[in-house]
């Protein structure tokens, strides 16, 4: 991938995949550094009727923030293994096809993580029961990185390496 003036829109191809996936990458590490507290004193004694205001709030905007960046990241990495987008070596486009996999793979976390959604915003009985799901969270939220957007970001990274060449 030499930058150049003709090529740049493929360049830009080539790294959206990556640059997607640093940003749900990072909005996964803010999740965790977001609902951290809550788990630990004084807030998880204190923070349960707090807590479903609050994440109510930072799930509506950052749910956005998932919603794109994810889809994007797998449509942009299928469009650069399309065969009317330039050359790309066989372990380039697998490089492509598994990060698009792990971006999807995001998705099947979804379940399981609305549910402790709903716990955690729970505001009938709000207390220590709402903030105690943070833990679930949390742990679900560093599973979710270590398996699937971790590796998505890898993969991405490699093939940006794969596909560039430098003078």
């Amino acid at each position: 991938m030499t930058i150049e003036p003709h090529n740049l829109g493929l360049n830009l191809l080539r790294l959206a995949p990556l640059v997607l996936s640093t940003a749900s990458l990072m909005c996964g590490v803010d999740q965790a550094n977001a609902l951290r507290p809550f788990s630990k004193s004084p807030l998880a004694k204190t923070g349960g009727s707090v807590l479903p205001h609050w994440f109510s709030g930072f799930f509506d905007t950052t749910i956005y923030a998932v919603g794109l960046s994810y889809p994007l990241a797998f449509a942009t990495a299928l469009l650069n293994v399309g065969k009317y987008v330039g050359d790309l070596d066989d372990t380039t486009r697998y490089l492509y096809w598994a990060g698009a996999a792990f971006s999807a793979g995001h998705f099947l976390y979804g379940p399981v993580a609305m549910k402790i959604i709903a716990r955690m915003c729970d505001k009938e009985n709000p207390g220590v029961q709402n903030t105690q799901t943070t833990h679930e969270w949390l742990d679900m939220n560093f599973t979710r990185i270590i398996t699937v957007d971790g590796p998505a970001w890898i993969m991405y990274f490699a093939a940006v390496l794969s596909a560039a060449s430098f003078p």
